[in-house]
């Protein structure tokens, strides 16, 4: 199989590319710094082998993502995109908005440049993973355990709007209507943000990973995945990339097009 990563310098995306170089796939990465890999002593037998290739960009440059794609489709249709950006950190905090990360749309213009450069090659359309977050809209906060609401509706606002807007993007690409009045404004995605893009539908094998609140330490395999929302707590980063390479991928039939929830 051959990957595109976009976020997976480290956490999910790190562990998860790390268990499909194993298997023998070949992976392409964009990286701000390909100096985090190059140092890897995980990678380098990778590296090495020509299995792992490190493209240096920026995921909201759309040239730096578009010559990322050249590079990942060079000698072979790309099978598989998997998107894992997400909130380091945050920039600053507000009492009214919570936790508030720069730049605020990080996620949602990612994944469109990303999409762009995939219709403006005239690319096969690969499967796409996309790394989102329980708690994200009425529906999913009406299922979510009491004593994280608070912390999601409010400390996460501003980060889970990015959300809101990858999800929408990807929506439009399966060919599904978004949940109504959760679409983020023109801060996340601009008008017409579908410009560039064919009509909804195109990208019909796409899968929303929501992912509970997540931990470090190592991987159980304990963990509960269903299509749709469910109560769930936390999830191990490591657990998150195990089902993405050993349940999701294998047996994607059961998954393809849909919302998938992964907790304890």
């Amino acid at each position: 199989m051959n990957v595109f990563a976009i976020g997976a310098s480290r956490n999910i995306g790190y562990y998860a590319s790390l268990s499909l170089l194993a298997k023998g796939d070949t992976v392409t990465f964009l990286l701000r710094s390909k100096a985090t890999l190059e140092n890897d002593e995980n990678f380098k037998p990778h590296i090495a082998s020509g299995k792992a290739t490190l493209v240096k960009g920026d995921a909201m440059s759309y040239d730096d993502v578009l010559a990322a794609w050249k590079a990942a489709s060079s000698q072979k249709p790309v099978d598989l995109l998997l998107f894992t950006v997400g909130m380091l950190f945050a920039t600053s905090f507000h009492l009214t908005k919570g936790f508030i990360v720069t730049p605020g749309n990080l996620c949602t213009t990612a994944i469109l440049n990303v999409q762009r450069a995939i219709v403006q090659t005239g690319s096969a359309i690969p499967k796409i993973v996309v790394l989102s977050s329980t708690g994200l809209t009425r529906q999913s906060k009406a299922v979510m355990p009491l004593l994280l609401r608070p912390l999601y509706g409010w400390a996460l606002h501003t980060a889970h709007e990015d959300k809101r807007g990858l999800e929408t993007v990807i929506h439009h690409g399966i060919g599904k209507p978004y949940e109504e009045g959760e679409t983020p404004g023109e801060t996340i995605l601009p008008a017409g943000w579908q410009d560039g893009l064919p009509a909804a539908g195109w990208a019909k094998h796409s899968v929303i990973i929501r992912a509970a609140w997540l931990t470090d330490g190592e991987a159980t395999g304990r963990y509960r995945s269903a299509v749709g929302d469910f109560k769930a707590y936390t999830i191990g980063r490591r657990d998150v990339a195990h089902f993405i390479t050993e349940e999701l991928l294998v047996h994607w039939e059961k998954y393809d097009g849909n919302i998938v929830t992964i907790g304890y």
